[in-house]
């Protein structure tokens, strides 16, 4: 799946989920562990140098698999690509348990996650989430193509609205 660089950064700017400082080994062979500032905006889990505030990458969650590697380590493989798997070391156990929550709920897909809050319930959240999600576009061959980022973005919004009501 390709992004539009800029989104991607206007995106790793948006409010988090969860965002700490982390040892972070990559999947290459040879990495080794880095302290990374690691954020998690909706699905996405971006990482940044300690000292920058753009990112130098981000990992999109949905089709991952997370795992408990100790105490206070996890990982995170895809599965398309086993082998590509990323290593995360947390300051206490605790953490690391949040992360593995975090993460484990970030990574459905934001449209089957949509599909199934409308399902679960007729809410007035659920009703006013839908609404705000834009219309897709119509491409030359009939193609669809959503706005991925800024239904992201509108998603992000709207959890932080109902998190911190007026």
């Amino acid at each position: 799946m390709r992004f539009n660089e800029k989104e991607l950064v206007s995106l790793s700017r948006q409010p988090s989920e969860m965002a700490a400082e982390l040892g972070m080994r990559g999947p290459k062979k040879g990495d080794v562990v880095k302290k990374r500032l690691v954020k998690l905006v909706v699905n996405f889990l971006f990482y940044f140098r300690t000292d920058e505030e753009e990112p130098i990458g981000a990992l999109l969650l949905e089709q991952c698999r997370v795992e408990r590697e100790d105490s206070q380590t996890f990982s995170i493989a895809f599965l398309d690509e086993a082998e590509r798997k990323y290593l995360f070391e947390c300051d206490s156990e605790e953490q690391c348990g949040e992360w593995v929550d975090s993460i484990i709920k970030a990574r459905i897909p934001w449209s089957n996650m949509v599909y199934q809050m409308k399902l679960a319930s007729r809410s007035a959240m659920v009703c006013n989430l839908c609404r705000e999600i834009p219309p897709p576009c119509k491409r030359k061959r009939g193609h669809r193509k959503l706005d991925l980022p800024s239904v992201l973005v509108e998603m992000q919004a709207e959890k932080e609205r109902n998190r911190h009501p007026a």
